[in-house]
């Protein structure tokens, strides 16, 4: 039995439950009300009163025939309003986008909540289809690559209780924000390249203001001369965008110095190590002459579990879909609770997923 040491009030049990269910996940099903009367030790009225106070602040939601569950609907008096999430997610070919937002839609779905998907190219012709007068419990932006525009967060913010945005860094925006870490991507990245005995590895990165990337060119440039090797040995390559920043510009053009215009010796190519940020990299070294991981290791910052993202050859350093999805849920539900938190960008831990592209350098 818990020590239930408040007075014997409905207020009283109403708050050790509030720290009951601070511990646990959002739709975490809540003990029976026998079992409540168990360990707190006191009367069904007793906790059925607290129970309903906890419905009306929206801290839990009850189903008939199927249980009390955590933080998956507000009441107010006697009618039942579920919470419902936005996804506005940014029109790319790239494919994580599209599947963590659906991973995401079913996983709002299964806790009991709205959720609704908005694909958008042109961000003002987005702005004015969801000036509509709805509002949303939460909105969730997966921008991708694209400029987080002022106006599309200050429209979200308008029509949202709170706003996330996934997959880029929030700082100083008045949102939270979920990111890959940039610093365990580039531990992960060069630990296997230097396991596998590579001694000449380069950094290739995206030519924008992406947070991720502009720390991820910091960390690799500060680990260098903890490992002991130069820029020569470890160069940063910044590759041009297109113009509509969906693609590389040139991506073989930009790796080419790094074999002496194109004519290394193949003892040069084969010590190689490359790390990347796009997905598709094995037709630049095509271009160039070059076999992967014969000739050059390639470990690609992506999604391991998107098929797109490493085509069944590619080693991968990033975040699998299911841990994006749960650290986004993670973050709505734990913003709903503590709505005058500062914001801040939470960072996601990384796995790298060795697959076909990276090798031992051959013996010379």
């Amino acid at each position: 039995m818990k020590q239930f040491t408040s007075t014997a009030s409905s207020n009283g049990l109403a708050d050790e439950l509030r720290k009951l269910i601070a511990n646990m996940p959002g739709g975490a099903r809540l003990p029976t009300v026998r079992q409540l009367m168990s360990d707190y030790g006191v009367s069904q009225h007793l906790v059925q009163s607290a129970l309903t106070q906890l419905r009306t602040d929206g801290s839990i939601a009850s189903f008939v025939g199927r249980g009390t569950f955590v933080g998956t609907r507000t009441v107010a008096g006697a009618a039942a309003t579920t919470r419902s999430v936005l996804t506005l997610v940014y029109d790319s070919p790239y494919e994580r986008s599209e599947v963590i937002a659906s991973s995401l839609h079913r996983a709002l779905i299964h806790r009991h909540y709205e959720s609704m998907i908005v694909t958008y190219h042109d961000h003002l012709h987005a702005m004015d289809a969801l000036r509509g007068g709805r509002r949303y419990d939460a909105c969730v932006l997966q921008p991708r690559m694209s400029v987080i525009r002022g106006s599309v967060l200050a429209l979200l913010r308008d029509i949202g209780d709170i706003v996330i945005i996934e997959g880029q860094m929030a700082d100083g925006l008045d949102v939270d924000g979920i990111s890959n870490d940039p610093g365990t991507c580039v531990e992960l990245a060069l630990r296997h390249l230097l396991d596998l005995g590579h001694r000449r590895i380069a950094w290739v990165t995206e030519q924008n203001e992406h947070g991720f990337f502009r720390l991820g060119v910091r960390i690799f440039e500060t680990a260098r001369s903890f490992i002991g090797l130069g820029p020569e040995a470890m160069p940063v390559v910044i590759a041009p965008m297109s113009r509509t920043e969906r693609n590389f510009e040139d991506l073989a053009g930009a790796l080419r110095p790094l074999f002496g215009g194109g004519a290394a010796s193949r003892a040069d190519r084969r010590r190689g190590g490359k790390l990347f940020g796009w997905r598709d990299v094995l037709g630049a070294f095509e271009k160039l002459g070059l076999d992967v991981p014969r000739d050059v290791s390639v470990i690609k910052v992506g999604t391991p579990d998107v098929p797109s993202d490493h085509i069944g050859r590619l080693t991968i350093v990033g975040r699998p879909t299911f841990k994006v999805t749960e650290s986004v849920l993670a973050r709505l539900e734990w913003r709903w609770r503590n709505r005058s938190a500062p914001f801040e960008t939470v960072f996601d831990q990384p796995v790298l997923a060795t697959s076909l592209s990276t090798a031992p350098p051959p013996v010379r």
